[in-house]
């Protein structure tokens, strides 16, 4: 999360210099050390800067793009003579971030909110270019871009691409690790420095906080987002900054940067040289932050654990298959205090792209994340466990406790959804003459899950032809239509959830072996399961857009069948009628796209999950 400024700051004063730093068929000089969260940002920043002109609400770059390009970048970097050592991803955040991380979201919250004003009104005063050339120019106006850039970044980013390098060549070099990625990344570098004197190290990442920590005498951090390619001939170089902070801290004559960084943290606004001068020799700085901000910056057991990770193949695949906040999850499970009568635990949720004046998305799939929460809580001997959920409300973060766990009826629940997911991933075809694939069988799955839960709250369906551009992956340009994506993503990530602490049970059966029995009636199949949900596409595939698909020709395939299923999940379900209007003997004005009904507003009331069975519909089936 770093110190403000600190790199343009550490530039001004000369002491991280842009250079050259390697050019390609040289030999190997240097093990690279990837901060994983930093880089799948960065990742998506090369392609957004690529892709140049986005004229739709939604991101232009595709996880799969995304992807890729992870796995590409790695393998130029080694084309430079670094040779890829580890990628660390975030398994767990230290309590002492909360704080920032609810700050964070409150400001990803605000700028989605400013997102659409900005959006609305520059349709409001941009109407006559909109007549004479389309929507798209509203994207010429620099405030409606800017608003854009500011709000998070895709939900799903950083483990789109964790999924691809575990599929990579880089595999057994991909760790989630139970701490910040940071941390490891310093371990990592000292380690080699350790091992071998004469070895290059270099850190990429983008957090200002990898220049405070001592990182070994050999080690330099390269920040991601200063790096540039250029051509020479047939030979590619590669720019940017680096930073060593031993020998950084050696010309200042101190042990480490953390009294000059504390500085630059206390007094954002002054230059390295005031802040060297605010460094007494032999003092300790007095303020009472002092003391705190100096142990943040020291390791604790991080080298014996990514030890323990490089050697135990077991437990290594146990935390790389769990998304970081799903680890977060599983690791506040397994550390808590059986002796105390109630312990909380925190879940962030991904902060989705929505429509910020209607319900957060995520009260889709409640069902499913409070059965995982109840599988977790008895594998843990938890039970009496508060779980507290942080996601969107309007403009602001709301926190959801839930605590009323109903363990009794869970295993009915599992078996219900075991047997609709045998539905779905059975399907052969969609009609007599259209074939379904693997991969649309999950798709349509999620959907019947996220309409079952607009039955379940109340809210009118959307339409079949709202659903296809969902279903096919298709960029929004109306806000009803991102909202309806944002369910979408909220129900498939439930559903990854429930998979990922079913598997997370199930790989570390041998710690306790009659965790399973705490199941008040336990006849539910978990192999079972985990044979269905093993097939779940990659975050990557799901997402990926049908672009050989034309509109017109997934209408034709989905929308009978769409109608089909929202006429299974309420049998008084009908579509709106249109009126035929008279007809007008003034010649037609020519007009736009057709309207397409909106998605309802719903209450902001949070609280609580969704009640009953889900699939209480299909009863009579």
């Amino acid at each position: 999360m770093g110190i403000p400024r600190m790199l343009t700051r550490l530039k001004d004063a000369n002491v991280a210099i842009s250079k050259e730093l390697a050019r390609t068929g040289t030999q190997t000089h240097s093990r690279a050390i990837i901060d994983g969260p930093g880089f799948a940002h960065y990742v998506l920043q090369l392609l957004e800067e690529r892709r140049g002109a986005n004229h739709n609400l939604t991101p232009g770059v595709t996880y799969a793009e995304c992807a890729a390009e992870a796995v590409q970048w790695l393998k130029r970097i080694e084309g430079y003579g670094y040779k890829i050592e580890a990628v660390f991803f975030d398994g767990a955040l230290p309590e002492s971030k909360m704080e920032t991380r609810i700050d964070r979201q409150v400001a990803y919250a605000v700028k989605l909110g400013t997102y659409k004003t900005t959006y609305e009104e520059t349709l409001r005063t941009c109407r006559i270019q909109i007549h004479e050339k389309g929507e798209s120019v509203i994207w010429d106006v620099g405030s409606l871009r800017q608003a854009r850039r500011e709000i998070a970044p895709s939900p799903f980013l950083v483990s789109a691409v964790l999924e691809a390098l575990l599929k990579s060549v880089y595999a057994d070099r991909t760790l989630v690790v139970p701490d910040e990625a940071d941390r490891f990344c310093v371990a990592a570098a000292r380690q080699l420095c350790l091992d071998n004197s004469n070895i290059g190290v270099a850190i990429f990442a983008n957090d200002s906080d990898l220049f405070v920590y001592d990182a070994g005498e050999q080690t330099r951090i390269l920040p991601l987002n200063d790096l540039a390619m250029h051509m020479e001939g047939e030979i590619a170089v590669l720019m940017g900054a680096e930073v060593w902070p031993a020998l950084t801290a050696k010309q200042l004559m101190c042990p480490d940067l953390t009294q000059l960084a504390f500085h630059l943290s206390d007094q954002p606004r002054q230059s390295v040289g005031q802040c060297i001068n605010l460094m007494v020799p032999g003092e300790l700085p007095s303020q009472c932050e002092w003391p705190a901000f100096l142990a943040s910056y020291q390791l604790g057991d991080q080298t014996e654990v990514l030890t323990e990770l490089r050697t135990n193949h077991a437990q290594r695949q146990i935390f790389n298959g769990l998304d970081a906040r799903v680890s977060e999850l599983v690791h506040q499970a397994r550390a808590h205090d059986a002796a105390r009568m109630t312990v909380e635990f925190h879940l962030f949720l991904p902060f989705l792209l929505e429509d910020p004046t209607r319900a957060s998305a995520w009260r889709v799939g409640t069902g499913l994340r409070s059965a995982a929460y109840e599988i977790l809580l008895l594998a843990t001997d938890s039970r009496t466990a508060v779980i507290t959920e942080y996601k969107r409300m309007q403009e602001h973060i709301q926190f959801t406790n839930i605590r009323n766990w109903a363990f009794e009826t869970l295993n009915e629940r599992l078996n219900d959804w075991s047997r609709l997911f045998d539905v779905y991933l059975n399907m052969t075809e969609v009609s007599e003459r259209e074939e379904i694939t693997v991969l649309e069988r999950w798709r349509v799955l999620v959907i019947h899950l996220a309409l079952t839960d607009f039955k379940a709250e109340c809210w009118t369906f959307p339409l079949p032809e709202e659903i296809v551009p969902v279903l096919t992956g298709q960029a929004s340009t109306q806000w009803h239509m991102v909202q309806l994506c944002a369910v979408y993503q909220a129900a498939f990530y439930s559903l990854r959830i429930l998979f990922q602490i079913i598997r997370y049970v199930e790989r570390t059966a041998n710690e306790n072996p009659g965790r399973i029995q705490g199941l008040e009636n336990p006849s539910c199949d978990f192999n079972m399961l985990l044979r269905q949900l093993g097939g779940m596409p990659d975050i990557a595939d799901f997402f990926d857009i049908e672009s050989a698909v034309g509109q017109s020709q997934a209408q034709a395939k989905w929308a009978p069948f769409l109608d089909t299923l929202l006429r299974t999940l309420d049998e008084h379900w009908q579509p709106p009628r249109v009126e035929k209007k008279p007809k007008s003997k003034k010649a037609k004005r020519k007009s736009g796209a057709k309207d397409i009904k909106s998605m309802p507003s719903v209450t902001e009331e949070e609280e609580g999950s969704l009640a009953g069975n889900p699939f209480a519909a299909l009863a009579g089936e």
